[in-house]
């Protein structure tokens, strides 16, 4: 069983629990974050929703519907549990990790694609033991 807690920028969050998900199985609680674009949004309500469920023991977030914006990478900041990560590009297969390196790391260990990963660290153990990355 997987719960999974569903939130947008302009909505609550969700929360169910499913029986079979293509996830992997050691998951126990997904964050699904939808970031289709909202005209004027106050990103005060949002973050607001996720401190309060980043007490929750969620060890899986997913973006969907546009890539994360350095205001949205510093509101999950929060959850210390992560072992999985899925970002969903759209159409124009844009997938910016670039704010993730201003708030968690210091140097560039790897390109990919045209991706730049400063979240990982070289002077110290990784916490990051596995990276798929799905076409393009």
């Amino acid at each position: 069983m997987l719960t999974i807690t569903s939130i947008s920028l302009i909505s609550d969050p969700i929360t169910t629990i499913v029986e079979n998900t293509e996830y992997p199985s050691h998951l126990h609680h997904a964050l699904l974050i939808d970031l289709k674009p909202v005209p004027n949004t106050n990103l005060s309500s949002f973050r607001n929703h996720l401190r309060r469920i980043s007490n929750d023991h969620i060890d899986m977030i997913k973006f969907h519907g546009d890539t994360p914006s350095l205001a949205i990478w510093e509101s999950v900041q929060d959850f210390k549990h992560i072992s999985h990560l899925e970002m969903i590009s759209g159409f124009d297969e844009v997938c910016n990790i670039a704010p993730l390196d201003e708030i968690s790391c210091t140097r560039r260990f790897l390109y990919c694609c045209g991706l730049s990963f400063h979240s990982i660290s070289l002077d110290g153990p990784s916490q990051l033991n596995e990276l798929i990355i799905f076409l393009n």
